[in-house]
């Protein structure tokens, strides 16, 4: 065999080990992302909402600590493989639905007009490798709570939780979410957002509220969901982009002594100074 031949050979072969390498390092690097998820099955299960006006879910950060007990750090809940529906409720009955095996982690109580529906996922609860977790990412089947006309206001806090809202028709709600929420085939009079990304997919919404400050963007799909009247709440100086077709009129409306607006318009438009 030539010694070019050699060197040739020689070349082949370490790219093909090199490719090996790098296919089983990325297998691993993948089977050791999987084993931060957290599955959460079961059966569907659906409960009754005891009636109240205000909805809260929130999620407990518990602490890390080392062996000899000093604080190390917070496991942050992620929800982003475990999304929310929210949907008319039928007959005014107000139910919420998820995988029985939540039912370890989540527990619900009322204080006053209020329900608190609570995610919890303390190390006595967890295999051993999730103990040291920053970030414990859950994964389930999509929860779906069906919404009665008598809650006014649903707030969630879910880190990383993509929320969708269909089919609602309503005088007025306000909603809060921590990351993404989507507005589909929904008719509201008056909405209030606060917090989060959203997308208005479908629907109409006469007077929609949108306090600035906590809100990352907002997205109108002009040819599908209607807006008249946008009222933009805010402290200290913001900044936003009115797309062509958004609504038709805006109303600022600052919150403190010296906040700000500044607007990129897309489209021409009358200004008018109160």
């Amino acid at each position: 065999m030539k010694r070019t031949t050699y060197i040739i050979f020689g070349m082949l072969l370490t790219g093909l080990v090199v490719v090996c390498a790098g296919i089983f390092y990325a297998s691993m690097q993948v089977t050791g992302w999987d084993n931060n998820f957290l599955d959460i099955k079961g059966e569907k299960k659906t409960v009754q909402l005891p009636e109240c006006k205000v909805i809260q879910m929130v999620a407990i950060r518990n602490i890390i600590t080392t062996g000899e007990g000093e604080k190390k750090g917070i496991r942050m809940p992620a929800f982003g493989e475990l999304p929310l529906k929210i949907t008319p409720a039928e007959a005014g009955q107000g139910t919420f639905t998820y995988a029985s095996g939540m039912d370890e982690f989540m527990t619900m109580n009322s204080v006053g007009d209020t329900l608190r529906i609570v995610f919890d996922f303390p190390n006595d609860k967890l295999e051993k490798k999730y103990h040291d977790l920053y970030w414990l990412y859950l994964r389930s089947e999509e929860m779906t709570i069906a919404l009665p006309d008598h809650v006014q206001f649903l707030q969630t806090s879910l880190e990383a939780q993509k929320m969708t809202v269909e089919g609602l028709t309503r005088d007025s709600l306000s909603l809060m979410v921590q990351d993404y929420a989507t507005i589909n085939d929904c008719n509201f009079r008056a909405l209030t957002v606060q917090n989060g990304a959203w997308l208005f997919n479908t629907g109409k919404a006469d007077n929609l509220y949108l306090h600035l400050n906590g809100i990352r963007s907002w997205n109108v799909n002009a040819s599908s969901f209607h807006v008249d009247t946008e009222y933009l709440y805010a402290h200290g100086n913001q900044k936003c982009t009115l797309e062509k077709g958004e609504c038709r009129q805006v109303l600022w409306m600052p919150q403190s002594e010296g906040a700000s607006l500044d607007i990129k318009l897309k489209e021409a438009a009358t200004v008018v100074v109160k």
